[in-house]
């Protein structure tokens, strides 16, 4: 209904059949919903029926359509003046192009001057703790260890020097890899074989362990 209303641009008309045509309403149900609206939001005046709303809005709407009309006939919308600034005043000198000789600052780096020789100097930033915490770890390189090392710490795990020397010869044989991975901790992996019992000194205990017959004590 209000869709009309705007369409039209103006009030309805004082004739109830003549707004029925407009609005459709063909049912006596829908009739009776289209005067229950206009008795409760609309005004009937001379002009027919009106709508406060609607009516600010259809004069807000010709006001705009108007004034746009007038600036179209000028030529479109007044452009906005720029002030102009001159790029070389009177009185000064333009600087020559060309590198620059001045000390080149990178963004992270404070200029400072040294009392001493008054030369510019480049402080680095400190470094901040919170960032530091945050960031990754630095990836630490796998550095292949000397037999002498390797014989050292079975020594100090409790195994042998002749164990460290195997896994030595092992490790280096297969070019210091797990499989098809590179060996990251070689410490690591000697106290996994420890574990497992497969050191060359575990398997010869579990061999020299004397074997019972349990047949014999029954």
């Amino acid at each position: 209904m209000l869709d009309t209303y705007y369409l039209c641009e103006k009030p309805f008309d004082g004739e109830l059949n003549d707004i029925f045509r407009k609005l459709s309403a063909r049912s006596q149900d829908e009739k009776a919903a289209v005067e229950t609206i206009l008795n409760e939001f609309f005004t009937l005046t001379e002009q027919g029926w009106t709508h406060k709303r609607c009516q600010l809005e259809i004069e807000s709407y010709r006001m705009k359509a108007e004034h746009s009309r007038a600036n179209g006939m000028k030529g479109g919308r007044p452009k906005k003046q720029t002030e102009t600034k001159e790029k070389n005043p009177e009185g000064t000198q333009e600087k020559p192009a060309g590198f620059s000789t001045e000390t080149q600052v990178e963004p992270n780096q404070k200029l400072t001057i040294n009392s001493e020789t008054k030369e510019p100097e480049t402080k680095e930033p400190e470094s901040n703790e919170e960032d530091d915490f945050f960031s990754p770890a630095p990836v630490k390189r796998f550095r292949k260890p000397t037999m002498e090392e390797v014989e050292e710490y079975a020594r100090l795990v409790g195994a042998t020097r002749s164990d460290g020397q195997v896994m030595w010869d092992h490790w280096e044989a297969g070019g210091w890899k797990r499989g098809n991975q590179q060996i990251k901790c070689w410490k690591a992996a000697f106290r996994s074989w420890q574990r497992q019992g497969w050191l060359p000194s575990q398997k010869q205990a579990a061999l020299d362990k004397p074997k019972i017959d349990w047949r014999n004590t029954l």
